[in-house]
């Protein structure tokens, strides 16, 4: 491999370099973000799979439109502290990313789409917010306060949506410029990050209290991811 991946290397290095840096610069890595590379990385995935597999024990998992690094370790146990995971707050924010999906897997179906098609389905704030309200409902009809879409946006909802852009599971869109408009008609895309996660695990999370242990939420549903540490933005 060796051998192999040096002569690969002088062959395209800046193309390689690029794929390198790109995939371990953030969480995933769209096709839209550079077709050119993108498709360069598809084209030689086994070379790169077998790259970070022996150099790094990584796992490489792509489709035709994400790339992404599994890593199931950290290593520098110093630096722990200085790495950001993505980590999900208490219960009512784990059960609301569990929601999040269930609601990506509704956009798909009710566009007719696909993780594999082109574009990817929009939506804007206020429906999801009522999506977690009556699912919310549903789950714990015991908690008055979550009948309230006030109570779910400032207390759950504020901290989670930052989060999700920021690990790129959502992109919010810009706004016109000048425009004033609520909350409730942000409109966002819902990235194909969201696939790799599985909603179904909600009912049997609940069950057995999953946010209650220290491990992030990518631990629970499924496996650690290790991210460079970067600002969240984005208020409610």
């Amino acid at each position: 491999m060796n051998k192999e991946f040096i002569q690969f290397l002088e062959r395209y290095k800046e193309d390689v370099q690029t794929v390198l840096n790109v995939l371990t610069e953030s969480a995933y890595f769209y096709c839209t973000d550079n077709e050119n590379i993108f498709y360069f990385l598809r084209q030689h995935e086994s070379v790169f799979a077998e790259f970070f597999r022996v150099c790094f024990n990584w796992e490489l998992i792509t489709n035709d439109k994400c790339a992404r690094l599994f890593k199931d370790k950290i290593y520098n146990n110093c630096r722990e502290n200085r790495l950001v995971m993505f980590q999900l707050k208490g219960r009512d924010e784990y059960i609301a990313f569990m929601l999040m999906l269930e609601f990506y897997e509704k956009l798909l179906d009710q566009n007719n789409m696909t993780v594999g098609d082109r574009e990817n389905p929009h939506f804007r704030f206020g429906e999801l917010l009522e999506f977690q309200r009556q699912r919310f409902c549903e789950l714990f009809p015991e908690r008055e306060e979550l009948r309230d879409a006030e109570y779910i946006r400032k207390n759950i909802l504020r901290e989670l949506m930052p989060k999700l852009c920021n690990y790129r599971f959502l992109y919010e869109l810009k706004r016109p410029d000048g425009e004033r408009i609520s909350h409730d008609r942000y409109i966002y895309e819902a990235l194909p990050a969201l696939h790799y996660y599985n909603s179904e695990a909600l009912e049997q999370s609940i069950k057995e209290g999953a946010w209650e242990s220290s491990a992030s939420a990518a631990d629970i549903i499924e496996g650690e991811d290790i991210f460079e540490e970067g600002e969240e933005d984005g208020s409610f």
